[in-house]
């Protein structure tokens, strides 16, 4: 954890999916919290590379939270013409690489 950080963001997990459509790519995660309250959210990495990398990070709550169990969805993006295959996620459970689904221009089209 960066040192700039507060003691309650922590990297997070998740399940990710990754699409490419005709000119970006958008990464989703895929979660639960065992309480309500947390916000979740995607950093890019600051190393200089092509395509970027992502961790996934999370706020813990801090006041008054529902016990329950709590599903959670989050994306981000980045610009990208030619075709990805993978993508790198990080998070408390380490490195993931990602296969990029390829979405076809028709299907946007509808």
């Amino acid at each position: 954890m960066s040192m700039s950080m507060p003691k309650t963001v922590g990297l997070c997990a998740a399940s990710y999916r990754a699409e490419q459509v005709p000119g970006a790519v958008l990464i989703f995660a895929h979660g639960i919290h065992s309480t309500s309250g947390y916000v979740v959210f995607f950093e890019q990495s600051p190393i200089d590379v092509f395509p970027p990398e992502f961790s996934l990070w999370h706020v813990k709550p801090s006041g008054v939270v529902l016990d329950v169990i709590t599903p959670f969805t989050e994306y981000t993006s980045f610009i990208a013409k030619e075709k990805i295959d993978t993508v790198v996620v990080h998070d408390v459970n380490g490195k993931h690489e990602v296969p990029v689904e390829q979405v076809p221009d028709f299907a946007l089209k509808h």
